[in-house]
């Protein structure tokens, strides 16, 4: 079964809450359950310039979607993937604007000193808990189940918040990540790469070359034959990093003329960020063939 109809049953069974094989089971019904993303705001980087933490300017949304109102959001903040963790700030509203700061950082950790927080630190922040007015709550987990069309069990790993449904009623799109930056240094943008993405089920060796003339653009190669296919663009994915940002942007580019499945042109492009300390590159993909794509898919692109 190609990608674009694996894509298309995994969206239906994780919108049919409950759905089930078993003889005589039918239809449950659907439960009320919300939809809770943080999104960086549109004047925010994603890499922090070190030694000026005092000063930051650092801001996200963050947004509930559902039929019923909120009571409460909780929104946790986590260094270094758990080295540290604790409630940064609870919201009462579907939309609010968290504003962060280095007072708020320090309150939150406090076994953390600034000093802690070195060029390489990565500040997370996700919804740990919803809960609605009825007095519902929904919790943060990291991976579910569903049954697929043969009956199997299928795993997933997204950021979620379920109560205890089969398949969780609310589903948490996303966290958002910063990096305390490293002077840029461009011998860490190329090189031979190991990438990985769950979400495109993909795990393999790739090369990124960097330009002749200009040190903030580079060219990934090998994405394609991840997939089995004939990369017949010996460029590769063109991406510019941002010197004020770090944040890449990939040109949308076909890179197999002709795939197993039918299709042409497939193609890549994204958005995602360099991080300038150790050279890897945090991305979201959206692969493509000429008649449409599969939208965003995370990508991690880690030097060898």
């Amino acid at each position: 079964m190609n990608k674009i109809y694996l894509f298309i049953i995994v969206l239906f069974l994780v919108g049919a809450n409950g759905c089930s094989k078993d003889d005589g089971a039918g239809m449950p019904d659907l439960e009320v359950g919300a939809v809770a993303s943080v999104f960086k705001d549109v004047s925010t980087l994603l890499n922090l310039p070190p030694g000026e933490l005092g000063n930051m300017d650092v801001k996200f949304d963050v947004e509930v979607k559902s039929e019923m109102d909120v009571a409460r959001v909780v929104v946790v903040a986590s260094l270094n993937n758990g080295e540290a963790e604790g409630v940064y700030t609870v919201v009462n509203s579907k939309n609010a604007k968290v504003d962060v700061t280095l007072a708020g950082i320090l309150e939150t950790f406090p076994d953390i000193a600034e000093a802690d927080l070195a060029p390489g630190s990565k500040l997370s922040f996700f919804i740990s808990e919803i809960e609605l007015i009825d007095g519902r709550v929904f919790k943060r987990t990291e991976e579910f189940e569903i049954i697929n069309e043969d009956g199997e069990v299928d795993t997933f790993s997204p950021r979620t918040l379920s109560s205890d449904f089969t398949i969780p009623s609310s589903v948490f799109n996303t966290q958002i990540d910063y990096y305390v930056a490293c002077e840029f240094d461009p011998s860490l943008t190329y090189g031979s790469y190991l990438a990985v993405s769950d979400d495109w089920a993909v795990e393999g060796d790739v090369t990124i070359v960097p330009d002749e003339n200009d040190p903030y653009l580079v060219y990934v190669r090998g994405l394609a034959a991840l997939d089995g296919l004939v990369e017949d663009n010996e460029q590769g994915l063109p991406m510019h990093i941002d010197p004020n940002s770090f944040e890449v942007t990939a040109d949308k580019t076909i890179l197999a003329s002709e795939t197993p499945w039918g299709y042409v042109d497939f193609n890549y492009s994204g958005t995602g960020i360099f991080l300038t300390c150790d050279g890897t590159y945090k991305m979201f993909f959206s692969p493509g063939v000429s008649i449409g794509g599969w939208g965003p898919q995370e990508f991690t692109l880690t030097r060898d």
